[in-house]
């Protein structure tokens, strides 16, 4: 897990935010298949720091955030069966 500091955004920082990209262009991908056979199940997997705030590490903990709300919407809105733990 990265550090940041006051200011500043390092590589593995920008990388933990792109990380709920990859997520979300995977479940692009997938629902559309998932729908054309009559449904699926999508299990993503935060953490517990998805439930909590953690100094110093602000963009791993609003990703995991991110995804649970990311999850709980495809599950409402794409009528698929989707879960994150």
């Amino acid at each position: 897990m990265a550090k940041m500091d006051a200011g500043t955004a390092t590589e593995d920082e920008i990388a933990t935010w792109n990380f709920l990209d990859d997520v979300a262009f995977s479940m692009m991908a997938a629902i559309p298949e998932m729908l054309k056979v009559g449904g699926g199940s999508i299990v993503n997997i935060a953490s517990a720091e998805a439930h909590t705030i953690v100094p110093r590490i602000p963009a791993y903990v609003a990703s995991k955030h991110a995804l649970i709300g990311l999850t709980m919407w495809v599950g409402v809105c794409r009528l698929v069966r989707a879960e994150v733990m």
